[in-house]
């Protein structure tokens, strides 16, 4: 998409002009002083608002010394201010994309695989990189990074100058090898926290899906780990689930840990294994469109079968869509309080590959919760202990879970 600001203005008004040709006897019969000054008033703001930034196009335009120099930063002078003035809105999910970034994001929806690096999806913010993704079991989820987490140092270099193609190729690397970030971490209380961090690369692979055979008390029970909702999930899920069927298992455990997240509507779908027909799995509401009730579209086939869920602090998004909406039904949550995002983003793509990230509007469970800065708080809570899994091998939640699990495998049998 090529923009040359001093037309900008220029197409808008050409555009409202058509809009108004086609409404002007509607209104102009039933009030034609109010319409006129809401029509002035309008042009009046939409001028204003990019006088300036017209203004300085021109005057560089007209006076800057190195025109070849200006005319190879406009594309870049463009994707900053864009960046900046959506910036400007506060909302760390709010983001322009240049071409490069939002491919990265597109990929990691899509389960690319054949990288080698930390497992971290990460954006371009005002003067620093920040993470928008862990990507469960790999090394930036083990060293205990964060989503919105800061990276400000990349080895001894600034992150400040960097686009985003350029921070990951510094990111990325052999297998094996080590990078060193400084990071910045901003709590929920809103003070920060500071830090280096020295992570191994790996050889990262994205299968959204994972099913495990298990045992507790004498029975067959699976461990379904699922670490994003893409768009795919629910096919990998019913690959996993008809083996689950064929084998007789008598439980589940759903870990949704480091879960970022993903598609609100194939959260939606998966919850119809869990849902029986017609009954609501998840409420949205938006500024600029109706309300909707997502009904479960499945057959709920799972609704009875004894079930326990995993949460942790990456759990987020339509991770917790899921976690919350089980648990409404009585399905008991084993973790910690999961990261807390309740809020709706949609993409805007445009013709040169870059988009608009951008949030429309809220989720809410079927009891109308939020858990928008809060996170969905498990009915037992058990820290991680991540020495004693590096050592041992043992998963204290996990464990945890298999125990609760095997009490409701006991009590349905009486």
């Amino acid at each position: 998409m090529k923009l040359k600001t001093p037309f900008f203005l220029h197409s808008c008004l050409i555009l409202l002009s058509g809009v108004i040709c086609g409404v002007l006897l509607t209104f102009f019969v039933i009030k034609p002083d109010e319409w006129w000054r809401n029509v002035l008033t309008s042009f009046a703001q939409q001028e204003q608002k990019f006088t300036k930034f017209t203004l300085i196009d021109q005057l560089l335009a007209d006076e800057y010394w190195d025109k070849d120099n200006l005319a190879s930063a406009q594309p870049r002078m463009i994707d900053n201010a864009l960046r900046s003035y959506v910036a400007g809105i506060d909302d760390p999910y709010t983001n322009y994309l240049t071409a490069e970034e939002n491919t990265q994001l597109v990929q990691s929806l899509h389960e690319e695989t054949g990288i080698e690096g930390i497992g971290a999806v990460i954006e371009k913010r005002d003067n620093y990189i920040q993470i928008a993704e862990i990507i469960k079991h790999w090394p930036a989820y083990k060293a205990g990074l964060l989503p919105l987490d800061r990276i400000f140092f990349i080895e001894t270099g600034s992150t400040q100058d960097l686009n985003v193609n350029e921070a990951v190729a510094q990111i990325r690397g052999e297998k094996g090898t080590e990078v060193r970030l400084f990071i910045q971490r901003v709590e929920k209380a809103g003070t920060t926290k500071e830090f280096w961090i020295s992570i191994t690369r790996d050889h990262i692979e994205l299968p959204s899906v994972v099913a495990t055979l298990l045992e507790e008390k004498g029975k067959k029970i699976w461990l379904f780990e699922i670490s994003s909702i893409s768009e795919h999930t629910t096919k990998l899920f019913i690959n996993e689930l008809t083996a689950f069927i064929q084998q007789g298992m008598k439980g589940m455990i759903l870990d949704l840990r480091g879960n970022g997240g993903g598609y609100l509507e194939e959260a939606a779908t998966l919850l119809g294994h869990f849902v029986p027909k017609d009954e609501s799995v998840v409420k949205s509401e938006y500024q600029a469109y109706q309300s909707v009730d997502f009904l479960s579209k499945g057959r709920g086939e799972l609704a009875n079968i004894p079930t326990v869920i995993l949460i942790d602090q990456l759990t987020a998004s339509a991770g917790e869509i899921i976690a919350l909406t089980l648990q409404e039904r009585g399905v008991p949550i084993i973790g910690m309080p999961s990261f807390g995002k309740g809020s709706i983003q949609t993409f805007s793509e445009f013709s040169d590959g870059s988009s608009l990230k951008y949030t429309i509007g809220k989720w809410y469970s079927p009891r109308h919760i939020s858990v928008d800065g809060t996170g969905v708080v498990p009915n037992i809570e058990v820290k991680r202990e991540y020495e004693a899994y590096q050592a041992s091998g043992i998963d204290n939640q996990l464990e945890e879970g298999k125990k609760v699990l095997g009490e409701l495998l006991v009590r349905d049998e009486k």
